[in-house]
């Protein structure tokens, strides 16, 4: 709503890309530099595509395309092994 995206779509085997760029006004309500930490660590967890580029000056953000569905209560709850992946995302690696 706030922000432009972009599908980048190429040519090779790497797959299609996402280009997000920031909205007019949004630094004021959103810390870019938390936005790319977070963004890094979901990633690193494996619950987030991986980020190519992020400035955390413009909210600019270049990041490899996942085709996904979006995740809906009912959907969670009615998707076998839903509840166990979640919690594997969230659980503490060390």
């Amino acid at each position: 709503m706030t922000n432009r995206v972009y599908r980048v779509a190429l040519d090779d085997a790497d797959g299609d890309l996402v280009l997000r760029i920031a909205g007019e006004g949004t630094e004021e309500y959103i810390d870019r530099k938390v936005e790319a930490h977070n963004a890094l660590a979901a990633h690193r967890a494996g619950i987030s595509p991986e980020v190519l580029f992020c400035d955390s000056k413009t909210g600019i953000m270049l990041m490899r395309h996942v085709a996904a569905t979006t995740m809906t209560p009912n959907l969670f709850r009615s998707t076998p092994g839903t509840p166990t992946r979640a919690a594997l995302a969230f659980k503490p690696r060390g």
